[in-house]
């Protein structure tokens, strides 16, 4: 969710300041480097996309981690943006003129075949002085084979994005009739992990789809380490806001980086709204790990589940209800 290619300063800077109370991290996106952002985030992620601005050496100085995007939900290849679409702060920070289209290119720069990510990584590594460094993509029907590249030039953490996972740089069809749903990326990449002996080295972030606490207890006990989320924290953000639109505007106005009711937005009050329902999401979470007898989320498992159909039984391997 970056500045300028999707949201407003004031929406990153309350996205920002809750994750920093939360004492959990946020990451930059595919927009330009926003130091308002960073200077407001505690644990910073800095998105280095396929854009020109991406390999930004003072977001990559200031960052905890960085990460590499190779895709994101259903979307893959390149992406262009239209000068009108960008004006402003954000086109400056991009460095782009008033009339140039900011290009998405399919491929990170210098990639040519698979055998260029291991000199890739270790060029960046030295840029960024051993910070850990990821990978986003997106859960393709190939998962296997693209994780094994991961593997191979030496990511920290790889993020799988589920065909779930929206963004509004996409075509209807690309968004709902590519890529796999984000069980069956995150169930394939913990089993592929597991398979290579490298699941305790290389971490595991799920992306795409995560709406509510029991989502998110399931994702961990199938082995994801992380979660992204994305739709829970922009509804946040405009909580008890919405009357200063509706129902003439759509919610989007108040956190859109084109939003005509962008200054309207309550950074504070955001800021609040987030922090108080990622707390809510965590006390539903604990109350479910008491429910199944545990004490941490490290004890889930996939012990602690069952499946209700056979697809599900069939491809988690738990047994059926």
């Amino acid at each position: 969710m970056g500045f300028g290619v999707a949201l407003s300063e004031e929406s990153k800077i309350a996205l920002a300041r809750a994750a920093k109370r939360l004492g959990t991290a946020i990451n930059s996106g595919e927009g330009p480097f926003l130091i308002e952002e960073r200077n407001a985030a505690g644990l910073y992620i800095w998105q280095i996309g396929r854009y020109i601005y991406s390999r930004n050496p003072q977001a990559m100085a200031l960052a905890d981690m960085v990460e590499v995007q190779m895709g994101q939900g259903s979307r893959l290849g390149g992406h262009i943006m239209e000068p009108s679409a960008i004006k402003g702060k954000a086109q400056k920070l991009m460095g782009v003129s008033p009339v140039q289209s900011v290009i998405s290119t399919a491929v990170i720069s210098g990639i040519k075949s698979p055998l260029d990510w291991k000199r890739y990584i270790k060029d960046l590594r030295s840029e960024v002085g051993g910070k850990p460094i990821g990978l986003k993509m997106m859960a393709g029907g190939r998962i296997e084979s693209d994780i094994a590249v991961a593997i191979e030039a030496g990511f920290d953490y790889i993020c799988i994005g589920g065909c779930q996972g929206g963004t509004g740089g996409s075509s209807p069809t690309v968004a709902d009739d590519f890529g796999i749903p984000s069980i069956s990326g995150l169930v394939r990449a913990q089993r592929y992990l597991v398979e290579q002996g490298v699941r305790n080295e290389i971490s595991l972030i799920v992306a795409g789809g995560y709406a509510t606490p029991g989502e998110c207890l399931k994702a961990l006990a199938l082995g994801a380490d992380a979660i992204y989320l994305g739709t829970v924290p922009l509804f946040s953000l405009v909580h008890k806001q919405v009357e200063k639109i509706l129902p003439w505007e759509p919610l989007t106005q108040l956190v859109w980086y084109n939003g005509k009711s962008k200054k309207l937005l309550d950074v504070d009050l955001a800021t609040k709204s987030v922090v108080n329902v990622f707390k809510s999401f965590v006390l539903e979470m604990e109350e479910g790990i008491r429910a199944v007898g545990k004490t941490s989320l490290a004890d889930l498992g996939p012990n602690d589940l069952v499946a209700l159909d056979d697809w599900t039984a069939e491809l988690t391997g738990v047994p059926r209800a």
